[in-house]
């Protein structure tokens, strides 16, 4: 999926997976940048084949570690999240990670150790268990509300293919902003207790 690149990534891709004999391949050009969210959610939908694995394009998740993923999705599994041993970002992305990653757990409730990334795997009767064109999967985190047999798996990154990643810390917070909702809520909940708990104190005076 081609979200509208400057750069004659989709010109690229065709004339090396051309070059690859028996690989089927379907390239869809985008004419807007939609993100990485939505792009992922249209790459999904068109999708082949038995077991999809989705990863960023600058190859900071190795493909080489694929087979990690595939291996550790047995069938009782319906999708395996990498997670990576280090992580090749600068200082302010990687608390931005971290940051995510604690919103993340209680957002979608997963096991207090469990780490998030793009790279993962799936199996395909999952897509087609949950409909997948009805679906918001345009939306951070959106298979964590469709199932609990998930799993992490750990893989080795690296520097990917950029000097500088483009996916900076102002977008990576902007991309996980709807992990803050739950947040919020629990938050609104407690001052709302808080409040009642105060008038109740204020007319017992």
């Amino acid at each position: 999926i081609d979200d509208a690149s400057t750069d004659k990534t989709a010109r690229i891709a065709k004339q090396t997976l051309d070059n690859l004999p028996g690989v089927s391949y379907v390239i869809v050009e985008l004419a807007k940048n939609l993100g990485q969210s939505s792009t992922t959610a249209i790459g999904l939908s068109h999708s082949l084949g038995g077991i999809v694995v989705t990863l960023d394009d600058d190859l900071s998740y190795p493909p080489n570690e694929i087979s990690k993923l595939v291996e550790a999705l047995s069938q009782d599994l319906d999708f395996v999240v990498g997670a990576p041993i280090t992580y090749a970002n600068s200082r302010t992305r990687g608390l931005a990670s971290r940051v995510i990653r604690w919103l993340g757990v209680r957002a979608f409730e997963t096991p207090k150790n469990f780490r998030f990334s793009s790279f993962v795997a799936y199996q395909r009767d999952f897509l087609l268990r949950i409909d997948l064109p009805s679906c918001q999967v345009d939306e951070i985190g959106w298979m964590f509300h469709h199932t609990q047999r998930y799993a992490n798996t750990t893989f080795e990154t690296t520097a990917g293919l950029r000097s500088e990643s483009k996916y900076g810390l102002r977008r990576l917070l902007k991309t996980a902003k709807p992990l803050t909702h739950p947040i919020i809520q629990l938050l609104s909940r407690l001052v709302r207790r808080v409040s009642l708990l105060l008038a109740l104190a204020a007319a017992m005076l």
